[in-house]
């Protein structure tokens, strides 16, 4: 999710403690990047995690698996 969306999210693919460190120090010590990393995670949110949408795209997944289980 955080590398296709870079407005939203810093990334760190290492779990080292030792690699995340620099990206927490940048967060503390830059009020616009965490001000510009807020306005796109809500610009996200609003585009992604519509439950209406979700809601419909998960109901269309049971039907599709429910059709393709009655015909095998």
């Amino acid at each position: 999710w955080a590398h296709r969306h870079p407005e939203a999210a810093l990334v760190e693919s290492s779990a080292s403690p030792k690699a995340i460190l620099p990206l927490f120090k940048r967060l503390r010590e830059d009020s616009e990047l965490r001000v510009r990393l807020a306005a796109g995670a809500a610009k996200v949110a609003l585009a992604e995690f519509d439950p209406t949408r979700i809601r419909s795209e998960f109901r269309n997944c049971l039907v599709e698996a429910s059709c393709a289980a009655t015909r095998e």
